[in-house]
């Protein structure tokens, strides 16, 4: 079957703030121009986007209005009207997505509480004028919090500030190492406010280290044996300072490296013996950590870090692109697909080995448009994944990557080129709608979504509802299905794989595809997973960071962060990935790393909401575009840590900006979520309080159970012993 070629164009892809909904539509330009009467689909399309500009406009300032109301005036053509709404949707997310992420930077967890509160009841329908109110507000905050995090450093080293080089004396060497300690761990704003009293410090130190190396002699002792003393002590000294200064290379804290060395430059002989001693003491904490926080590594197999384009291979062999049709309660078929990112968790055959299940993982706020996908016979399991009204889900689009996609990394504001990086789409959808969205139609094929787990209320009833009724945000009135959750959900594929082999000439890439995933998983198991060991993600980054105690000694703080997926670029979907070729990818750990999550709308039903409970990473120079939404994120040696589910880039090609994605486990109980793991919840010694997780729910799932007993990932069957 030929290919028709088309474009398509996303609007609101992936921050999920539900101003607008989703939408793909596909059209041919040079088409268009050549058959003027419009569908009926056409025009209900349009007459969409004239509905959606008006009331946007009341949200703007007054000179924000002026200019978005001339630019409408010139709008001519669908493409027009997108472009028009793209901008204002940008606009007014990422103002919001950048006002929360200025809250989270507050160490006040109350004052954080209080404003992200008030932020949230705005909910959709803030304007820009309380949003600048807002920030106005904050920023006094942040100044107000910046002066008292200088006064109570002044205050709490009151005493060695007072002093001078003249005053200063060897016994407040010990006050004034923990002023300047404390000093390196202040945020950089507040280190600028307190540069003449780090110089101060300094200078005391240098004072003090010089009064070791130079005592007070007595006017007894014998010139010749001091000149002798002085030799001696001098060679030593250059000695011990030259293995020091080696030794404090294998620090790998950078503050503390530096700190260490302005210590050794006026450090006496005498001084460097229990330098040493704490620079010994650092190293053996780091390495300590190091191996305790890498379970995988001490196993009996290799557990190397990966090259990068070796990281991005493993990402793109996973990856499809996902999109959702669905037949309205009104029983209207809209020509309308709302599409992201999904990447292989699991997959499992038949007896025969002729059909396939792939188990998908992506976005809640992706997968949210699968309604009453789920298995019927759960209905009263989990009604949280049904909807009463007739909204169904009739067609799902399965995006793979051509066979010559390029995966070179190249400088940011640039995008590959969509005849080699675009996807090529299949369908379960008739000839004439799968050409509409500008993909091939494989018939029965490939099924529809059949929901497995939504991270929805995922405690006991007890837990969740007492989460619900503490929490310090609420979706608005109309959403009367109140429920807690994360951003993540797994769906089923079934594959006829038979079918597909005998017309894989008709579908190459799509059964090549199929088949490198299965591969990738299969090896990655082989290479990750130990043993009856179902711990498929072992670093949990969340404790490590949130936690104290022993648990810091448990998870590494990642070297690298990898994400690649299927972004809309322009009018086009493209696999991008965070590699850009001029951004720093150092990762960053620190307070501003780990915020809230987001509240996902009309989740499966429209009168349904989920509060994100748990936290996000945030990531930077990572802003992949909308349709990245539900992209596996892998560390360093290349093991799923997250998934992808927030950015403030809209709709373009910059990277350099903020984005997040939702931790995979979590093993201690946090302000904003007790210990879960998504994959595997089941074990109670870990995760008491968990109940719904992809084992958890699959077990429970008896229709495809029959049919699929055992999983790649669970080959003893997905039922605890």
């Amino acid at each position: 079957m030929k290919k028709i070629k088309w474009k398509s164009k996303i609007l609101l892809p992936l921050l999920n703030l539900s101003i607008l909904p989703i939408i793909v539509i596909s059209c041919n330009k040079q088409e268009i121009k050549k058959e003027p009467a419009k569908t009926p689909n056409e025009a209900k399309i349009d007459a969409a986007f004239e509905s959606m500009l008006a009331p946007f406009f009341d949200r703007f300032s007054e000179e924000k209005k002026q200019e978005f109301k001339t630019k409408a005036k010139n709008i001519k053509t669908q493409e027009d009207y997108l472009k028009l709404v793209t901008e204002m949707t940008e606009y007014l997310t990422g103002t919001k997505v950048n006002l929360e992420q200025l809250i989270n930077s507050l160490n006040n967890t109350e004052l954080k509480k209080q404003l992200l509160g008030q932020l949230d009841s705005l909910k959709n329908n803030f304007t820009t004028s309380q949003l600048e109110l807002l920030e106005k507000q904050l920023k006094e905050l942040q100044n107000l919090e910046q002066k008292q995090e200088i006064e109570t450093y002044k205050l709490t080293h009151a005493e060695i500030l007072a002093k001078t080089q003249d005053s200063v004396t060897l016994e407040d060497e010990d006050k004034v190492t923990a002023a300047l300690e404390a000093y390196n761990l202040l945020n950089k704003q507040t280190k600028a406010a307190l540069t003449s009293q780090k110089t101060l410090l300094e200078q005391l130190l240098a004072k003090i280290s010089n009064s070791k190396q130079n005592p007070t002699t007595s006017p007894n002792d014998n010139q010749s044996s001091n000149n002798n003393q002085t030799q001696n002590t001098s060679s030593s000294s250059s000695v011990s300072k030259q293995e020091l200064r080696a030794l404090i290379q294998k620090v790998q804290d950078p503050d503390k490296k530096n700190f260490y060395t302005f210590r050794l430059q006026y450090s006496s002989d005498s001084a460097l013996v229990s330098l040493k001693t704490e620079v010994q003491r650092t190293i053996d904490q780091e390495t300590q950590s190091a191996n305790d926080a890498s379970p995988a590594e001490k196993r009996s197999f290799s557990f190397q870090k990966l090259e990068q384009a070796k990281a991005v291979e493993k990402i793109k062999n996973k990856s499809f692109s996902v999109g959702y049709g669905f037949v309205l309660a009104n029983g209207d078929n809209p020509a309308l697909v709302h599409n992201g990112t999904g990447w292989l968790l699991d997959f499992a055959w038949d007896s025969k080995k002729e059909n396939l299940m792939l188990y998908i993982a992506t976005n809640l706020h992706v997968h949210r448009y699968a309604y009453n996908s789920a298995d019927t016979s759960l209905k009263d399991v989990f009604p949280e994944y049904f909807t009463d009204s007739k909204m169904s889900t009739n067609q799902f689009y399965l995006g793979v990557p051509k066979a010559n996609i390029n995966l070179d990394p190249i400088p940011n504001n640039s995008q590959p080129s969509v005849l080699t990086n675009g996807p090529s789409i299949y369908t379960n959808a008739p000839d004439e709608r799968s050409r509409l969205n500008g993909a091939t139609s494989v018939g029965d094929i490939i099924s529809t979504p059949k929901t497995i787990f939504a991270a929805i209320d995922i405690y006991d009833q007890a837990t969740n509802q007492q989460m619900k009724e503490n929490w310090f945000w609420h979706p608005e009135p109309q959403y009367t299905d109140e429920r807690m959750g994360l951003d993540f959900a797994v769906f089923g594929i079934e594959v006829n794989y038979k079918k597909l082999t005998e017309k894989q000439n008709e579908y190459p890439e799509l059964k090549a595809h199929i088949d490198n995933a299965i591969k990738e998983l299969e090896n990655e198991i082989q290479t990750i997973k130990h043993g009856n060991d179902s711990l498929y993600i072992p670093f949990d980054y969340v404790s490590y960071y949130l936690k104290d105690g022993a648990n810091k000694l448990k998870s590494l703080r990642p070297e690298r962060l990898y994400v690649g997926g299927y972004p809309q670029v322009g009018n086009n979907g493209v696999f991008m990935s965070n590699t850009s070729t001029d951004l720093d990818h150092t990762v960053v750990v620190n307070r501003n790393t780990f915020t809230n999550n987001i509240i996902n709308e009309r989740v499966f039903d429209d009168k349904r909401a989920v509060n994100g409970i748990g936290y996000s990473f945030a990531m930077t120079n990572s802003s992949l575009a909308g349709g990245t939404s539900g992209s596996m994120v892998t560390n360093e040696y290349g093991v799923p840590v997250g998934i992808y589910n927030t950015s403030t880039n809209i709709n373009g090609t910059d990277l350099s900006k903020r984005s997040g994605f939702v931790p995979l486990i979590q093993t201690e109980d946090l302000q904003w979520s007790y210990a879960y793991n998504l994959i595997d919840g089941s074990d109670k010694t870990r995760y008491p309080k968990q109940e719904k997780s992809y084992r958890q729910n699959l077990a429970k799932n008896q229709n495809i159970l029959t049919k699929y007993p055992t999983t790649a990932l669970f080959p003893n069957g997905v039922k605890n012993n």
